[in-house]
């Protein structure tokens, strides 16, 4: 079996993992959820008309509506990220995530020439707790 084969066959077994498979479910459940799409719906609304009133010029521009649309996308963001499924696929995303960087870790570490099997998981922080596996 060549590399290329071997990486089809990872590829397959990723997608048989536990963690994909939550994350799959989780996304799903996400999807399903009509007040999570009702309130996504209406942050993207929220978004281009704080955006149209951005751009308009000086003069036309009303800073209270800005304000007002700004808090609105505030409180409606974190309703959204808040919500129960939301925050399930956000934590079985970062599980999957932090497993594929461990992978990538040991592959690219073996190519550098590192033995496999004594490569540790590296955990560094990008200081974004959203795409964060968990504190180590």
């Amino acid at each position: 079996m060549d590399i290329i084969e071997m990486a089809r066959e990872l590829g397959r077994a990723i997608q048989k993992d536990e963690r994909y498979i939550k994350m799959l479910a989780a996304s799903a459940a996400t999807e399903k959820s009509p007040e999570l799409s009702t309130r996504m719906s209406r942050f993207s609304e929220l978004r281009n008309e704080l955006n149209r009133e951005i751009v308009k010029d000086e003069k036309e521009r009303d800073q209270d509506q800005i304000n007002k649309l700004d808090e609105e996308l505030r409180t409606l963001y974190e309703a959204i990220t808040t919500a129960p499924e939301m925050v399930a696929y956000n934590q079985a995303k970062a599980e999957l995530e932090s497993a594929l960087n461990f992978i990538s870790q040991i592959v690219s570490g073996s190519a550098n020439g590192q033995d496999p099997d004594l490569i540790e998981q590296q955990v560094s922080c990008s200081g974004s707790c959203s795409s964060c596996g968990g504190c180590h």
